[in-house]
């Protein structure tokens, strides 16, 4: 608080406002992490989440934003992805009348 007020005094200081300063780094939400995820996801859909912080090297928490970010959800041992795309849709229904379900 004395450095504050110091600052005022002298008249290096001039607002209120805070400083601009450079933030906490979100390096472990970027592009390259989400690429990882998806390309794990796709070789397997059965990992732990303590596996994807190994794995990943990034913390619990920002694999489970990582995660929900990307409409994964846990449905047994399997994650799956919110919404299926063509290719999962597609084989679903190949598995389907292979069983003779359809």
């Amino acid at each position: 608080m004395n450095r504050l007020y110091n600052e005022f005094s002298s008249g290096e200081r001039i607002s209120t406002s805070r400083c601009p300063g450079s933030g906490r780094p979100t390096t472990a939400s970027d592009e390259e992490h989400k690429d990882l995820l998806i390309n794990l996801m796709d070789q397997d859909r059965t990992w732990i989440i303590d596996e994807l912080v190994e794995t990943m090297n990034i913390s619990h928490g920002t694999v489970q934003s990582l995660l929900v970010k990307h409409g994964y959800r846990k449905v047994g041992p399997t994650w799956l992805p919110h919404e299926l795309s063509c290719y999962d849709k597609e084989r679903r229904v190949r598995i389907c009348r292979q069983f003779n379900v359809v």
